[in-house]
């Protein structure tokens, strides 16, 4: 009986099983990932690499990592484009509701200076 073949994704060091395509070295999330940051971000993944290890892996906000090995988030400036750092996924959404409800979140914080 013989295994089946896998490979490793270069970039996120998961193992690909026979059955999937591997182009480039690079699992199929890894690829998709790759067009998305290009394509939206105008990044490659060796600068989405290189940020996050100036952020030590850590969220740009918070400082935490990830729960269950998860990227972090490319943030980005929804009017010009422009890249701004990298976030948890908790930091991320909490910020794109600060970007929304601006007066909400201003009224939140007068409101616990009032505590």
């Amino acid at each position: 009986m013989t295994t089946p073949k896998t490979k490793t994704c270069v970039w996120c060091d998961k193992t690909i099983g026979s059955d999937e395509t591997v182009t480039k070295g690079l699992c199929s999330a890894c690829r998709s990932y790759k067009y998305k940051l290009k394509h939206e971000f105008g990044m490659t993944l060796e600068d989405f690499d290189i940020m996050a290890e100036e952020q030590n892996h850590k969220c740009a906000l918070c400082r935490g990592v990830n729960v269950n090995n998860r990227r972090l988030i490319v943030d980005h400036d929804h009017d010009t484009g422009e890249v701004r750092g990298l976030l948890c996924y908790s930091c991320n959404y909490r910020l794109s509701l600060a970007e929304r409800y601006p007066s909400f979140f201003i009224k939140c914080l007068k409101y616990l200076k009032k505590i």
